[in-house]
Formats: structure tokens, C-alpha cells, sequence
């Protein structure tokens, strides 16, 4: 009774293991995705939208919508059930050529040849060893109705390539699964400095487990002076030491640590050098445009609005807010003062905005203004990438094989009965059974006798 019931859950393990790796199951899922992808051209898609601090119920409703295709629940559990699909099929296939099962002689399409009187049985069974190993691997096997004497087989490695191409498909979809692992964004880097923060494009931000210094950045220029090529030498630090120098060039990113980074662009700024004397001495400050720095301990804070290279023909200049306790201040500094106030007398009481001194009790003035260059690096972590070039190596072998290469079998039986020798042959190529070649029938037909 165990063994009976042992048996009926072996037979219904197999029958569900034979409906995941049914042809009418891959076919509807590989309609599905591919509706997915139509899908995804017809309808804006939103990809990368923020999440961060959603409540669950927004978030399912992110992932069951059609405005992120490739992101959704259904093309994620589409490709999952496609994976399992495949999985299903390697393993019946494999099982299947366990089995040998395509040793057995097929039943049909025989070509039958009837030998002369007095034919050996040995040296016929020699002539058809010696006819077929001129284009096969000689296979002696026993089984059939009639011993099978002699097996040639060709080709054998295109058993193969069907596995191959299943497997290939598996891996691409394992890559696409293990892309969720990874991110996407950009790391805006000032020339000079170091940081460790990918801003990503789901508007989140995550640390590096190291930073990155550039250090010098350089454009080149064509004739008409658009620019020709962005380069930022970059320097891969842990916790100040540095590991790695390392260049980045359009179209030719660097690898580390599994992470790429790839030249994106890059931003010029203009940094203003300020000093600020108060009653507690003066301070030094370098700030670019729209930075914040606190003075008098905190109790005022200035805006840097603008920093202009020529502010109003003026020469360098910079705008700031300053924001007291009681009184909000908009002040214009400009670079070499005494010489606009020569130019152009009492114009500091006329525009007290244009007055250092008019926050009391600090006198601001603009040391100078610094061109400043940002390198924009794009970041790209994907560990689905090595599984993807597998896939894609595996299905260009498979693909290769599949149609570069011809399995084929010959099956040859001797029947040595009463009324004499009869040989069968039979023929299978690339798992289709197949007539057997007149030319070779009628080579058999001169096989046993003594001028053989």
C-alpha cells in the first residue's frame, strides 16, 4: 500500500514537472512578455520614481502599474514562471538522454536488403562496421527485436546545443533578476575633492563604501571650440588612502569593485573667496553659488546668491543675503570697491546696497573669483552583467550548433533466418527519423561475399 502510494505521487510529481516544462506554457509566456514590451512603447513610462518614505499601499499599486513595464509584477513574475519553464525542460531533457532512449532502432522508414546465398553473417556484420565508420562513430549495441550489430553516430555534440540555448535564456533572465540588486544614478564631483554619495535616479542617495577624489579634470577642444573630449583623473580612496589612480574618458568608463563609472558630463562653477572682519577678528571663507556659511556665532547667516566673473561691467562681484536676529540685508560686494567708488563717487551712500560695511557691526569684501570645475560621473552597479555575457556567449554557441551541425544516427541489424540474411538499416537526423541512402542500401547489398 506505501509502494502504491510512493508510485501514484512519483506519477504526479512527474506529470507537474511535464505540464512547467510543456512547449504551450513557454509559448503563452513568451507572448506575454512580449505584449509586456509592446505595452512599454505605447505607454509613457516612469521609470526610477521615488519611493523612498511611501506607505506599502503606494508601493504595490507602483508595482502592479504599467507606467514602470519592466519594473512591474508582471513582467517580473512572467519572466520567474519563464525561468522555471526552462529549468523544467533541461531537466526532462536531460533525464531523457539519461535514459538513452534515442538508442533505440526506429520501426519506420527501414531500407531492408536481402543478402546473396552463402553470405557470412561475421563479415557482414564487418563490411557494415567498415561502411559506416567512413562518416561515423562505430557503437555496438544490443537491444530491438533483432540484435542490433552495428550503431554510427555523427554529430553528437548538437545533442547539446538545445541545452545550451535553454540555458543561455535562464542565465539572461537570472541577470535581469540580479539587475534589481543593483542602482543607477550620478556623483557630481568638484575638481579637488573627494565624496562617497551616488545621488540615484529614484531621487535616493547612497554611500559608497569608498570615495572618489577627482583629481584633475580636462577638456579638449575642436578648431570651433566645441568640446571634443572630457577627461577626469580619478583617485579611489578608503578612509584617506589611496588605492587606485585611475583615468575616465567618454565611451571609456573604469571598473572597481564591481561598480562602473562612466564620464557624463560636467558643470563649471565660480567660487568667491570673502573675508569678514567683526569685532572678533576677521574670517576667511570660500563659498560657491548658492552655499550657506553662519557668522557671529550663528547668529547671522549668509546666502550666497550669485558669483559672477563680471557683475554689471563692474568686475568680480557677488550677491548676498544676510539674515539677522531682527533684519534681513541684500548686499552687492564687488571686487576692487575703491576703484568704483573713484569711478563713480558716493555711489555706496546713493546704493547702500553696494556698501561692505552696511551690516553692522562686519565689513565684508570679495577677494577674489575662482572658476571651479564639477566632473559628472555616471554610476552603474549591475551583478547580473557577468550572467548576462554567459547567457549571450551560450546562446550564440547553441545557436552556432544548432544549425552548423548535423546528429545523426545509423542503425544496422543482421537477421540471419531461413530464408537467409536480411539486413536492416534505419536512419535518424537531428532527432527526425529519415529514408536511409539508396547509395548505401546498395553498398550493403555487396557486403559477406568472398570478393567483399
Amino acid at each position: 500500500m506505501a509502494e502504491k502510494q510512493k508510485g501514484g505521487t512519483g506519477m504526479k510529481g512527474s506529470r507537474m514537472l511535464r505540464s512547467l516544462a510543456s512547449l504551450r506554457l513557454t509559448e503563452a509566456l513568451l507572448f506575454l512578455i512580449a505584449f509586456l514590451c509592446v505595452v512599454a512603447t505605447v505607454i509613457p513610462q516612469m521609470p526610477y520614481r521615488p519611493t523612498e518614505g511611501l506607505p506599502p499601499a503606494e508601493r504595490l499599486i507602483m508595482v502592479l502599474s504599467l507606467r514602470d513595464v519592466f519594473h512591474s509584477l508582471w513582467f517580473m513574475a512572467a519572466s520567474a514562471v519563464l525561468a522555471l519553464n526552462l529549468l523544467a525542460c533541461m531537466w526532462v531533457r536531460m533525464r531523457w538522454r539519461g535514459a538513452d532512449r534515442g538508442m533505440a532502432m526506429p520501426a519506420t522508414a527501414l531500407c531492408e536488403v536481402r543478402m546473396p546465398e552463402g553470405s557470412d553473417p561475421v563479415r557482414v556484420a564487418e563490411g557494415l562496421r567498415r561502411l559506416l565508420s567512413a562518416r561515423h562513430a562505430i557503437i555496438d549495441h544490443e537491444g530491438g527485436p533483432s540484435p542490433v550489430v552495428v550503431m554510427g553516430e555523427r554529430g553528437r555534440l548538437r545533442r547539446f546545443a538545445p541545452l545550451l540555448v535553454h540555458a543561455s535564456i535562464f542565465l539572461i533572465l537570472l541577470a535581469s533578476a540580479l539587475a534589481f540588486t543593483g542602482f543607477k544614478g550620478t556623483m557630481e564631483i568638484p575638481e579637488g575633492t573627494d565624496l562617497d554619495v551616488v545621488t540615484l535616479y529614484d531621487g535616493n542617495h547612497r554611500h559608497l563604501p569608498f570615495s572618489i577624489r577627482c583629481d584633475r579634470f580636462g577638456i579638449e577642444y575642436y578648431e570651433s571650440g566645441m568640446p571634443s573630449e572630457y577627461r577626469s583623473e580619478l583617485s579611489f580612496l578608503d578612509k584617506g588612502t589611496m588605492l587606485v589612480q585611475s583615468p575616465v574618458l567618454v565611451n571609456h568608463p573604469v571598473s572597481y569593485r564591481g561598480i562602473l563609472f562612466s564620464q557624463s558630463g560636467y558643470n563649471q562653477h565660480f567660487e568667491a573667496t570673502l573675508t569678514v572682519k567683526g569685532p572678533d577678528g576677521a574670517q576667511r571663507i570660500s563659498a560657491g553659488q548658492g552655499a550657506v556659511f553662519e557668522i557671529d556665532g550663528a547668529e547671522h547667516s549668509v546666502h550666497v546668491l550669485r558669483v559672477m566673473e563680471d557683475m554689471m561691467s563692474m568686475g568680480p562681484g557677488v550677491q548676498l543675503l544676510i539674515e539677522g536676529p531682527r533684519e534681513r540685508h541684500m548686499l552687492w560686494l564687488f571686487g576692487d570697491i575703491s576703484r568704483i567708488s573713484q569711478q563713480y563717487p558716493g555711489i555706496t551712500d546713493k546704493v547702500p546696497q553696494f556698501n561692505p560695511s552696511l551690516v553692522k557691526p562686519f565689513t565684508f569684501s570679495l577677494d577674489g573669483v575662482s572658476r571651479r570645475t564639477t566632473t559628472i560621473l555616471g554610476v552603474n552597479r549591475d551583478p547580473g552583467m557577468p550572467f548576462a555575457a554567459a547567457g549571450a556567449l551560450l546562446f550564440t554557441i547553441g545557436v552556432i550548433m544548432i544549425f552548423l551541425m548535423v546528429h545523426e544516427r545509423v542503425w544496422a541489424t543482421i537477421d540471419d533466418g531461413q530464408g537467409g540474411i536480411t539486413v536492416r538499416l534505419a536512419m535518424k537526423r537531428n532527432g527526425k527519423t529519415v529514408p536511409v541512402d539508396v547509395h548505401v542500401c546498395n553498398q550493403v547489398k555487396g557486403l559477406g561475399s568472398s570478393h567483399s
